[in-house]
């Protein structure tokens, strides 16, 4: 059977946790911020690197294009 004391102490024991958990929370959501603020930046740099790709691979594939059609008249010309 339960008594008042019990249920006292586990409701300390309970508290006790909620204090450590929300320091804790408290804790890993500085470096949480920290984290997302990194990731937010790298996910900028990426986009930015795609994009240079997507155009620098445009230009290439121009130059190859006229480059083979360059070629070809040079071949049908003599």
């Amino acid at each position: 059977m339960t008594t008042s004391s019990d249920y006292k102490l586990l409701k300390e024991i309970h508290d006790a946790v909620s204090r450590l958990e929300d320091k804790v929370d408290d804790r890993f959501g500085v470096y949480d911020n920290r984290l997302n603020k990194v990731e937010s930046k790298l996910d900028n740099l990426l986009g930015k690197a795609a994009l240079g790709m997507l155009v620098f691979m445009s230009v290439f594939g121009t130059a190859v294009a006229l480059m083979i059609e360059w070629v070809k008249a040079r071949v049908k010309g003599t």
